[in-house]
């Protein structure tokens, strides 16, 4: 845990230095996803998703996160986003059915 902190805390000034480095928005918010802080984490990528809308893989993120959260209208809504960018991933397909 304590490593996790001290990660954040260089992850978060490198992100002050490098603003567009998507990576670092995941990193983030997997950081905060593994201390089940899921508001943090869903902040975190949706910043990536503003900055690469086109990545299938910052929509689906959301649908995970949000379907844990309990939102599943939200998740969904964020899966068939992802399913849009990625017709041919079995695993949104499978995701959504488990929505339904």
């Amino acid at each position: 845990n304590k490593e996790s902190e001290e990660a954040l805390v260089y992850y978060k000034k490198a992100l002050s230095l490098r603003p567009f480095n998507l990576s670092l928005y995941k990193k983030i918010a997997d950081i905060y996803y593994a201390k089940s802080d899921l508001d943090k984490a869903i902040w975190y990528n949706k910043r990536g998703l503003a900055l690469n809308p086109t990545d299938y893989n910052w929509h689906f993120g959301l649908a995970m996160l949000y379907k844990e959260k309990g939102s599943r209208q939200a998740a969904a809504k964020y899966a068939e986003e992802a399913l849009a960018l990625a017709p041919d991933s079995e695993q949104i397909k499978e995701f959504i059915n488990e929505l339904k």
